[in-house]
């Protein structure tokens, strides 16, 4: 998930300014970039996976292997990184994570669901 203030935390005290840091935004807290970017890939995987389990739970069925629908995703990620003319273009700078990461918590059919969904949808049938 990206930063967010308005993140909900469980507060037991004594608690620390970077225990709060951390728990609102997990790429702030390691100034490694190629762990901030592991877990960046992690969150998308995470992400994907489980609108994949979601769908298929609707009768979608991948004509794919699941590796063709995170690759996909996952350059998308890519790319809006390199577009985000960031110096350096890493992968935690890249404009679209969060219409993807979070929409995982949306119940509404977000624009986030719709990308990622639009996503799987062009590697899947209806079965149903």
């Amino acid at each position: 998930m990206r930063c967010s203030l308005f993140a909900a935390i469980r507060v037991d005290y004594p608690i620390s300014l970077s225990d709060i840091v951390g728990e609102l935004c997990p790429y702030v807290m390691s100034d490694d970039p190629d762990r901030i970017e592991r877990q960046v890939i992690r969150d998308v995987l995470d992400t994907v996976d489980a609108r994949l389990r979601e769908l298929e739970r609707r009768g979608w069925q991948l004509t794919v292997p699941r590796s063709h629908v995170y690759a996909a995703v996952l350059h998308m990620v890519i790319v809006s990184a390199r577009a985000s003319h960031r110096v350096p273009a890493t992968l935690d700078r890249a404009d679209i994570l969060d219409a993807i990461l979070d929409g995982i918590e949306s119940a509404d059919g977000s624009a986030a669901d719709r990308l990622v969904d639009h996503t799987i949808k062009r590697y899947a049938v209806h079965v149903n």
